[in-house]
């Protein structure tokens, strides 16, 4: 799916529980990646349901922590992983399961090059 389609889906109010955005170009996923954001969490409450994490530093089990995390005052919550191309395999066996059952309250975003 392109970039275009996935805005497309977005503005339809589509949010997916689970995406994996990947491109060489840093601008188009950060871009994707931001509209995706906007779309799932309300601005005003995105400390509170909100998480960030890089690939080559983080641990599986943190992410699906906070994955499973219950939004706060809110509808949604969103997780976002760049660099996932880093992650380890310990990490990556972590995510499979919350991956084939992901909350419905949560967008996991993963962003990486490949």
């Amino acid at each position: 799916m392109t970039s275009q389609e996935f805005e497309t889906l977005l503005k339809k109010g589509t949010i997916p529980p689970v995406c994996y955005l990947y491109g060489e170009e840093s601008f188009l996923l950060d871009r994707t990646a931001r509209s995706l954001l906007d779309r799932a969490i309300d601005p005003s409450l995105k400390d509170f349901n909100f998480n960030v994490f890089y690939g080559n530093e983080s641990k599986g089990v943190d992410i699906v922590d906070a994955a499973q995390t219950l939004p706060m005052f809110a509808e949604h919550r969103a997780v976002l992983v760049k660099r996932a191309e880093s992650l380890t395999a310990a990490a990556c066996e972590a995510l499979l399961s919350y991956i084939h059952n992901p909350a419905t309250s949560t967008c996991l975003i993963f962003t990486g090059t490949k």
